[in-house]
């Protein structure tokens, strides 16, 4: 779940696109919340890995290292997600009077991959952000080897991942095996295919559009093979979406913060939706009674507390930090000039 390109090169249509991807994953939650099975929502989670690819192979610099690559994903990820975190246990210990241990702490700090049952994070959606961190140090990995051509590179290496049955050391009978990094690669084959300066005619993506809707419509249920099942529509409907970038829509105020607000979405949606079902409960509301209005609420109320997030908290958090980034290595560099 990585954010857009910075603006001045910006897919707006990707942007967008990571909205829906985000409102999907809330219609999910609320539905499965109330006993729905809208399970297809959570395809959203499949859509955001393609957008990663895409993103991290068009947004990392030439020459850029390592390190920067390293602390500029860091930056961008952990600290909101950890301040999204002590948020839902704040909710939790208000609601339920739950503490967690220190072995849930732990987990949920480091962010795992999530192959394990048994190491999820509290705020149990951020799950995907395991992967996101498992993509990023392999990507890393291949810049610190100085890989000319890291993008090919990584599709292999993820390839592989994805591939490779790897034993876990404190669950030998449970190997990593994670389909999820062949979404990854589609979306750094996107990336490839941008870079080439491919052009798709708009009656392509309606195609692609098409076929991914009537994919998701298909599969709405759990499936056998989610990078058949999910994979494939999300590389479809990314697809789709980039023929018609030109179009003025996905440029309008609204639509660029809503794309901006995505990753605030995804990391608050849980609280809200819970806080307000709460809320309903204690003030006598029949939930299990009006599932339709209740659940209506809750989306909406997860829509807007994650804009607020955004804007009250995570575009100064983020700015915060950056502005230190850059004056650790200012200072850094100065320390270099007066040594050297």
């Amino acid at each position: 779940m990585a954010r857009a390109a910075a603006t001045g090169n910006m897919l707006y249509s990707i942007h967008f696109l990571r909205f829906i991807a985000a409102a999907a994953v809330v219609l999910h939650h609320t539905s499965t919340g109330l006993g729905g099975t809208v399970m297809v929502g959570a395809a959203g989670v499949d859509v955001f890995f393609v957008i990663s690819g895409i993103v991290i192979g068009l947004s990392t610099k030439p020459g850029e290292t390592a390190t920067a690559f390293g602390v500029k994903r860091f930056i961008r990820v952990v600290p909101l997600y950890w301040v999204a975190s002590l948020a839902y246990i704040g909710f939790r210990f208000w609601a339920w009077h739950l503490v967690p241990d220190a072995k849930a702490l732990a987990v949920s700090a480091i962010l795992l991959p999530g192959v394990d049952p048994l190491l999820k994070p509290i705020y149990y959606p951020a799950w995907t952000l395991g992967y996101e961190l498992l993509f990023y140090g392999l990507y890393a990995i291949l810049l610190k080897a100085a890989v000319r051509n890291t993008n090919q590179a990584a599709m292999l290496a993820m390839a592989f991942v994805a591939a490779v049955p790897i034993p876990l050391p404190w669950r030998p009978d449970t190997p990593f095996l994670s389909e999820f990094c062949l979404e990854f690669v589609f979306g750094l084959l996107v990336c490839e295919a941008l870079k080439r300066n491919l052009r798709l005619d708009p009656r392509f993506g309606a195609v692609c559009l098409a076929g991914a809707a009537a994919a998701f419509l298909i599969n709405d249920r759990a499936v056998a093979s989610r990078i058949l099942g999910w994979g494939v529509p999300a590389l479809m409907l990314v697809t789709g979406f980039l023929a018609f970038e030109g179009a003025r829509i996905f440029r309008h105020p609204v639509c660029v913060l809503a794309g901006s607000a995505s990753y605030s979405i995804y990391l608050t949606h849980i609280t809200a939706i819970e806080l307000t079902s709460e809320i309903l409960k204690q003030h006598g509301v029949a939930v299990d009674a009006h599932k339709l209005a209740v659940g209506a609420l809750e989306v909406c109320v997860a829509l807007v507390a994650g804009v607020l997030a955004h804007l009250l908290v995570e575009k100064p958090l983020i700015a915060a930090l950056r502005a230190t980034r850059q004056t650790i290595a200012a200072r850094l560099a100065r320390r270099r000039a007066f040594a050297g």
